[in-house]
């Protein structure tokens, strides 16, 4: 039986996470989107390598055996930001990827302590 999906506490250390939120801060600038994308460029793509290492450690740590041994991204990493000072404020139920979609593993990050926000706890609806 494999697992439907792999959460790690410790996928970044509090250093990496304060660098990814000043990264991705100051490229959002004073956008108040919600989702903002964040496509591949010299400054994410120390990002998109960390990103694509987890989904890869999902995969084997899973036994999903879904990806390739080079590993590329299909879409722009999006920065989910998300309270009264934000278009949304709060995140609500979505489907990340369709049939039609390459994408096969997701990976999500949470960047804010937890002293920061409420709820929050990540759910997944798996068919």
């Amino acid at each position: 039986q494999h697992m439907s999906f792999v959460e790690w506490e410790d996928a970044f250390t509090r250093l990496e996470t304060e660098r990814l939120r000043a990264c991705l801060d100051g490229l959002a600038g004073a956008s108040r989107q919600s989702f903002t994308p964040m496509p591949l460029s010299d400054e994410v793509s120390w990002i998109y390598d960390r990103m694509l290492a987890l989904a890869k450690l999902a995969d084997e740590t899973a036994g999903w055996d879904l990806l390739p041994a080079e590993v590329e991204h299909t879409d722009d990493l999006i920065y989910d930001r998300f309270g009264p000072a934000f278009s949304d404020p709060e995140f609500k139920w979505h489907v990340d990827a369709g049939e039609s979609d390459p994408r096969l593993i997701s990976v999500v990050a949470y960047l804010s302590d937890r002293k920061e926000f409420e709820g929050g706890a990540f759910q997944m609806e798996v068919p």
